[in-house]
């Protein structure tokens, strides 16, 4: 499982950069607030991974729509035929803020729905 998530961490790392550096909290907190809850935003796929898609959303940041929050499929198999691949443009409702990592989470879902 560690092996995993260091392995998606490198993608997202190389895909936008160290998100996490000291030098970046100004630009997260900038994103945060031309991107706030409820905000819809639009991005290519980048990767697709077995819990979500990231998303690039031109703010320099990562963007996580997770499974749990696809409008369509609902199911694991109905995620792996999902037509989202590498490349295409999704739109999307921010969700939430992810300060930890620096990623906007987002949903197709409506903002009222629980995970």
């Amino acid at each position: 499982m560690t092996e995993r998530v260091i392995k998606w961490s490198a993608e997202v790392e190389r895909i936008f950069g160290d998100v996490s550096s000291d030098d970046r909290i100004a630009a997260w907190n900038g994103v945060k607030r031309s991107c706030p809850v409820g905000s819809i935003v639009s991005g290519a796929v980048m990767l697709k991974a077995p819990f979500g898609l990231w998303l690039d959303v031109g703010v320099g940041f990562p963007a996580l729509l997770l499974i749990t929050r696809l409008e369509h499929p609902t199911t694991s198999r109905e995620y792996e035929d999902f037509g989202s691949q590498v490349g295409n443009e999704i739109r999307a409702t921010v969700y939430r803020h992810d300060d930890k990592k620096r990623t906007l989470v987002l949903t197709e879902k409506p903002l009222n729905e629980t995970l």
